[in-house]
């Protein structure tokens, strides 16, 4: 279910017995807590994403949560200055 609070200007997911979106969540608040560049990234990579469109899986595209696990695969392996 998402929902859209337009005089707040909130997006928000809801899920029902779903058990896998609160580890989902443990998971993007651990990697956020071990790097702090994860957070402020994530933000950046979720407003470029819904401002082109691609950030909906139900239309064929990733979803935020798959553009954030990029991000952090990136993060990890990517190559640092100098290397």
């Amino acid at each position: 279910f998402r929902s859209y609070t337009y005089y707040v200007g909130l997006d928000c997911d809801i899920s029902f017995n779903n058990p896998l979106a609160l580890q989902n969540t443990a998971l993007l608040n651990y990697y956020s807590r071990l790097d702090d560049r994860v957070r402020p990234l994530a933000f950046l990579l979720k407003h470029w994403a819904k401002c082109r469109g691609v950030n909906s899986a139900q239309t064929g595209s990733l979803s935020s949560y798959g553009h954030i696990l990029c991000l952090i695969h990136f993060l990890q392996v990517g190559k640092t200055r100098g290397e």
